[in-house]
């Protein structure tokens, strides 16, 4: 690697960190739950080494009964010890990925092509992605997956290469790592050992290193039976209710049982789901259907970069590449972890096809500009980068001046929990008891979160409830706590609740508006505060 690769890689990756953290105290504009349940723990652990239901070192988060990979927590914990259970701690850790996820995709694009220029435009198109960024700028798991998953392909590759206990050491570093990260790691893990079983056929890897592997993720699926998150299982497609009423729907209709059965139905409407999300409506338009993650004028790439994936995609398959099998296999199972769920499109889930296409569009750039002309290339490249850099602005722009001023994105958001959180401090000594909405998230980790509750204190008053349809569970009260509006309001208490909720409890309609306290996220009103 050159001086010159050496000051480009850099200034690529530093454009990646002012994008995650420009304007980043106002957007997101709050802290979602499952970012606060994150940081909670991750505080948790840092002070007992349990997480917030006193479960020691755990290897899944209980947090609202739907067990998150707990990889993230423990990662934070040096910046929460250090800054404090603060928003900017909780999310440190994606800042910093910020600034290695660009390295990453350079690495790869390296040992796939041993091209600097594709590695470096591959490298380039990651650190300005939108899609990428939305979810890098909150604590979502999904972040640091993706940057484990480029990792652990960097380093499959080494293994194929090289053959040696220490590349294959490196490897299932990085493959647990990766499994401990986010649920849907294990569809990766699923392909690097069928991918790796190929290559026993083809006879370019020994079948001892493929049990090896399989030793290896069988050991690090134990906690998968142990656990058996129900949130998990109640996600996957064939749970879906409309599946059984659409099919009884054209049975209904008249429709033959052997064309018309779950089976026939659910195929069809996987398939379709698991095609959309290579579609142009998806990837360039309209994203995540989740306001947390998306809008439909904050596309998750631009329409270059799909020009060029599907350019990219061409000529590999034109030039019949070496790294065709890998790369297209990638690219088939990773919309996997949304395609096999109910729940709507969704660009968490699948997160890793934003690299995966820049890796794609970076190699189907350089191989187009080679059919151009010497003379032209220049003036193409200036073309195609003055057009790039016009769609990703637009987008961009919408994310930082507009996207949090609407009211859908606000609530979706879970906002206000912060100020209430304020409000809770000041009158917490005076104050008997605060009933407090559940209509707007899990209100108890925002209180744990914004309060900095001692955790001994909460371990011993930590209880879910079972979890429902969903696989969620709700914490009903804790400390001064519940999480109910009440029938009677009793003296000296506090009630907290959305607007909605004054209009339809019995107990809310009388209530003085003048002692009523708005909190409120631009024009929409989060929560109203009263203290009778």
């Amino acid at each position: 690697m050159n001086i010159r690769t050496i000051i480009l890689l850099t200034l690529i990756c530093a454009v990646s960190v002012f994008l995650n953290v420009a304007k980043k105290e106002s957007v997101p504009a709050c802290m979602n739950a499952d970012e606060a349940a994150f940081g909670y723990n991750a505080y948790s652990i840092a002070k007992t080494g349990k997480d917030e239901y006193g479960t020691t070192v755990p290897l899944r988060l209980k947090s609202f009964g739907d067990y998150q990979m707990p990889l993230y927590s423990y990662l934070s914990v040096p910046f929460v010890a250090t800054l404090g259970l603060t928003e900017t701690s909780t999310r440190a850790l994606n800042m910093v990925l910020a600034f290695a996820l660009p390295l990453a995709v350079f690495f790869l694009s390296m040992e796939l092509f041993k091209n600097e220029s594709i590695a470096l435009v591959s490298s380039g198109l990651v650190a300005t992605s939108l899609g990428l960024a939305v979810i890098g700028r909150q604590a979502h798991e999904g972040y640091l997956a993706v940057f484990l998953v480029v990792t652990t392909c960097i380093l499959f590759q080494r293994w194929l290469r090289l053959k040696n206990k220490l590349s294959f050491g490196l490897l299932v570093l990085s493959l647990s790592l990766m499994l401990f990260s986010y649920q849907s790691a294990r569809i990766f893990a699923i392909f690097f050992f069928l991918f790796a079983g190929w290559e026993v056929i083809r006879k370019r890897l020994p079948v001892a290193h493929l049990m090896a592997l399989l030793a290896a993720l069988i050991i690090l699926a134990i906690p998968d039976f142990v656990y058996a998150p129900a949130r998990v299982s109640n996600l996957l497609f064939f749970k879906n209710p409309g599946l059984a009423l659409k099919t009884q729907e054209f049975r209904t209709e008249g429709g033959n049982k052997l064309l018309y059965n779950k089976y026939t139905v659910a195929a069809t409407q996987f398939l379709g789901q698991h095609l959309m999300y290579y579609s142009p409506d998806f990837l360039t338009t309209r994203g995540d259907q989740n306001y947390r993650f998306g809008m439909s004028d904050m596309p998750p790439v631009t329409y270059i970069e799909y020009l060029f994936f599907i350019v990219g995609l061409y000529f590999l398959i034109r030039k019949k590449d070496a790294n065709l099998r890998f790369l297209g296999g990638l690219l088939i199972i990773t919309p996997l972890a949304g395609s096999l769920t109910w729940a709507g499109a969704s660009i968490t889930r699948t997160l890793f096809i934003l690299p995966l296409l820049s890796v794609f569009a970076g190699y189907g750039f350089i191989e187009c500009l080679k059919q151009i002309p010497k003379k032209h290339r220049s003036n193409a490249t200036g073309a195609f980068g003055i057009l790039f850099l016009l769609f990703l602005f637009y987008g961009w722009n919408f994310y930082l001046n507009h996207y949090n001023k609407r009211n859908t994105v606000i609530t979706a958001q879970q906002c206000g929990y912060r100020e209430l959180g304020q409000i809770i401090k000041s009158d917490y000594t005076s104050t008997d008891h605060f009933y407090i909405s559940k209509e707007n998230g899990e209100p108890y980790i925002f209180t744990l979160f914004y309060l900095g509750y001692d955790p001994v204190t909460y371990q011993k008053q930590a209880r879910l409830s079972a979890p429902d349809q969903y696989g969620f569970g709700q914490v009903e009260s804790y400390d001064k706590f519940t999480f109910t509006i009440p029938q009677t309001i009793p003296p000296n208490s506090i009630v907290v609740g959305t607007p909605e909720d004054f209009k339809n409890h019995e107990s809310l309609l009388k209530a003085d508006h003048k002692k009523i306290r708005v909190i409120k996220t631009g024009i929409h009103e989060d929560f109203w505060v009263y203290k009778p």
